[in-house]
């Protein structure tokens, strides 16, 4: 008899206010499926159980009907007015008993909204706890679609266009790697997302750190990468040079074509913030050596644009 899959694990809608660093990673996790199985479930599910329990006793505490709050003053006058006999010892007990009701409503609803604040917190703190992990689980899944991208690229060689692959009848491989590289975009979210908790200054869309994030040996075939980055690369028209699409677009087929031809150059990763400015800091030691030319790319460049004159219009025009 086939078994049934268990359910994944349902992150509760956790907001926190004025987020810390530590909450801002927890806040990321529990928005990725992804990164979330990459904690124990045994750790999490008595946490999501006591969070979930905690906001639903925190809302039904704010339509408690509210506390009597006549005016004790105007309600003796009026029973005075009607003649009533006043009895002292039981108006104080009366006027006890109002009180303390509505002390213990005001304290009911303190202590019930503080407890899904104090479940959020410790299911921070173990999320916390698991950072390494979610690189580890990132790397794997880039690994694999990677993997499973070689042989349809194999199948794609000398095709680096829909209309060439519509061409040569093999628009179905296309295909195939248009939703591979959607899966890179998804790998590659996360991880962005990750870095920005990390460094918000130096991981940023277009950043130089973000690029090494990805390749760890991104100069070995981009030798002028720092140079037209911070546009001081000039054609011979005076136009700034820019960085190939596929360097910070993972969402490109032309990405995961590079990344797959040229996986052993590249090294395409999931860098942490600190290997990442590892990798830049190795880039710019190389560039120090070899001088602002860099080494001669040794024919890549002409091999990823399709040709020397390729290489020719993309960087000096027409």
């Amino acid at each position: 008899m086939p078994t049934t899959a268990a359910p994944a694990l349902v992150a509760p809608r956790i907001r926190f206010t004025a987020p810390t660093e530590r909450e801002k990673l927890a806040s990321i996790v529990l928005r990725s499926p992804r990164l979330l199985a990459a904690v124990p479930e045994e750790e999490l599910v008595g946490l999501f159980t006591a969070y979930n329990a905690a906001t639903k006793a925190a809302d039904a505490a704010g339509r408690l009907p509210a506390a009597e709050g006549a005016d004790a003053v105007a309600d003796l006058d009026k029973r005075l007015r009607a003649g009533e006999d006043i009895d002292p010892a039981a108006l104080v007990a009366e006027l006890a008993e109002a009180q303390t009701a509505r002390e213990n409503r005001e304290r009911v609803i303190d202590l019930l909204n503080s407890r899904p604040g104090r479940f959020a917190s410790e299911i921070a703190d173990v999320l916390n706890d698991y950072e390494d992990d979610y690189y580890g689980a990132l790397s794997d899944a880039l690994t694999d679609v990677l993997n499973r991208a070689a042989p349809v690229v194999a199948n794609l060689e000398g095709v680096d266009s829909a209309e060439a692959a519509i061409k040569a009848k093999k628009a179905e491989d296309w295909a195939s790697l248009i939703a591979l590289a959607q899966e890179v975009s998804s790998v590659r979210a996360d991880h962005f997302a990750l870095l920005r908790t990390a460094d918000e200054h130096n991981f940023h869309n277009d950043a130089p750190a973000l690029a090494f994030a990805y390749y760890r040996n991104l100069d070995a075939v981009l030798p002028s990468f720092f140079r037209v980055i911070r546009k001081e690369e000039r054609d011979m028209r005076g136009r700034a040079g820019e960085v190939p699409a596929w360097v910070f677009d993972q969402g490109l087929v032309a990405s995961l074509l590079i990344c797959v031809r040229h996986r052993d150059v590249l090294t395409p990763y999931v860098g942490t913030a600190d290997q990442a400015r590892t990798a830049m800091g190795d880039a710019h030691a190389r560039l120090a050596e070899d001088g602002p030319a860099g080494p001669r790319p040794g024919g890549q460049l002409a091999e990823f644009y399709g040709g020397e004159a390729a290489v020719a219009r993309r960087y000096f025009g027409d």
